[in-house]
């Protein structure tokens, strides 16, 4: 087993000013992760952990990728050769496939325990593998904290919404929100797809989104019912507070993610 940690700890800083005080409250600590050697690549069967710990003032730690590159999943989303895994949580089982510039929400808990575990595993498969991330403790309190269940958080009037893997197959074993707050005085928000077709969820895999075509209610797309409402045209819908999409697919072993394709689209609100 490798311990691949890679630098120590440090404050978020801006040349000239010193730490930067988010949301007027504390400096975020924030480390930074790679995998041997970045950014060269490895071709090897190993595993490989980065292990954070953190005090009993910690609510969640946002994980920034900056680069994720492992073997990609099986046609049924799931990391059967090479896998990153964490030690808490519930929102990811597994993953795996190349993830790049996006980030992620993990909640923890220090009354279970004071630190969390990225454990990258890679199989005997011949693959060019390389990561590297930050990981930044947000404070219980302080208001950037994302909102509960929420593994992605957008806080700009602007914005490119990808997850796990995004220019593959989606990943089996997510149950998650991806959440994008209202910014100030703004009153709409225009989704578009950047695919020439839409998300489709096999059977049994659930994408709630915040509005249908033709109404106002919440809606899901299951059974390869593509996300039709940001398809083909772009679609701007009121903004009367956040928007929250529910991603929730199973770890089943037969659906065949091959007839799918992958959340990846912007988002740009609008002012009134």
């Amino acid at each position: 087993m490798l311990d691949c940690w890679a630098s120590a700890t440090l404050c978020w800083t801006v040349p000239g000013a010193g730490e930067i005080h988010r949301d007027n409250v504390r400096p975020a600590s924030v480390s930074a992760a790679s995998s041997p050697g970045f950014p060269a690549t490895f071709n090897q069967a190993t595993t490989c952990t980065h292990t954070l710990t953190f005090t009993s003032d910690v609510c969640q730690i946002r994980m920034d990728v900056e680069v994720i590159e492992l073997s990609p999943p099986t046609i049924h989303g799931r990391c059967n050769d090479d896998s990153l895994t964490f030690s808490t949580g519930y929102k990811w089982s597994s993953v795996c496939g190349t993830t790049v510039d996006t980030h992620f929400y993990h909640d923890v808990d220090t009354a279970q325990s004071s630190s969390l575990t990225f454990t990258f595993t890679t199989g005997s498969k011949s693959f060019d593998r390389r990561w590297r991330f930050r990981l930044s403790q947000i404070c219980c309190d302080q208001l950037s904290m994302a909102p509960t269940g929420c593994g992605q958080y957008f806080t700009t009037p602007k914005g490119l919404i990808k997850g796990w893997n995004h220019d593959g197959l989606y990943l089996s074993g997510q149950n998650y929100a991806i959440c994008v707050r209202k910014e100030r005085n703004t009153c709409s928000t225009t989704y578009k797809d950047k695919r020439q077709f839409a998300f489709k969820p096999i059977c049994d895999d659930t994408f709630e989104y915040p509005y249908p075509v033709f109404n106002d209610a919440p809606s899901s797309t299951t059974c390869h019912t593509p996300f039709t409402f940001l398809n083909p045209m772009p679609l701007t819908v009121p903004l009367q507070g956040p928007h929250y999409f529910y991603l929730v697919t199973t770890t089943d072993t037969t659906n065949d993610h091959t007839t799918a394709t992958n959340l990846f689209y912007t988002y740009t609100q609008n002012t009134c």
